[in-house]
C-alpha cells in the first residue's frame, strides 16, 4: 500500500445531496482508508483540459491509501460517476505533511499582504528621499547665490 493525494472536481450544479452522494461512493472506494480530507470548496478553473475556463468546480482531496495496481481500476469507476468533472491521484511521501488548501491560501495571502506593506514603506522612503533631494537642490541654490554674492563683495 502506499500513500496518493486524491484530487476530484465535482460538478457545481449537483444539489447538496447528489454533492454527498457521489462524495460518498468515491470514499468507498477506500474500505482500507482515508487518512485526511480536505473539503476545499467551490474554485474557479483557469486551465483544465476539457472544462471551460472562468468556470467553477467543487474541489475536495484526500490522502488515501491504495495499491497501485488498483490505481486504473479506481479511476475506471471513478469515470462513470456522473457529476465528477476530474479525478487525479497524486503519489504523496509519507514524510511530507497533508497539505490543507486553506493552510496554503493563508500563507500566501500574508505574503501578499507583507510585500504591499514593503511597497507601502518603500514608497514612503522614496517620497522622504526625493523630499531630501529637493531639499538640498533648493539649499545648494541658496549657497551657490549667497557664494555668488560673497564673491560680488570682494
Amino acid at each position: 500500500m502506499k500513500l496518493y493525494e486524491l484530487i476530484i472536481a465535482l460538478n457545481p450544479a449537483l444539489s447538496t445531496e447528489d454533492s454527498k452522494e457521489l462524495t460518498d461512493k468515491v470514499e468507498g472506494l477506500f474500505p482500507w482508508g482515508i487518512k485526511q480530507k480536505d473539503d476545499i470548496g467551490y474554485q474557479t478553473i483557469h486551465n483544465v483540459h476539457g472544462l471551460k475556463k472562468g468556470s467553477q468546480a467543487y474541489f475536495i482531496s484526500y490522502l488515501v491509501e491504495a495499491d497501485h495496481l488498483q490505481l486504473p481500476e479506481l479511476q475506471q469507476k471513478m469515470s462513470l460517476y456522473k457529476g465528477l468533472l476530474r479525478r487525479v491521484f497524486l503519489s504523496h511521501d509519507p514524510k511530507d505533511p497533508f497539505v490543507i488548501f486553506q493552510d496554503i491560501n493563508d500563507i500566501y495571502t500574508e505574503k501578499l499582504l507583507q510585500l504591499a506593506s514593503k511597497d507601502k514603506k518603500a514608497k514612503k522612503t522614496r517620497d522622504q528621499k526625493q523630499q531630501l533631494l529637493d531639499t538640498a537642490k533648493e539649499t545648494e541654490i541658496e549657497i551657490v547665490e549667497e557664494d555668488e554674492e560673497e564673491a560680488g563683495a570682494e
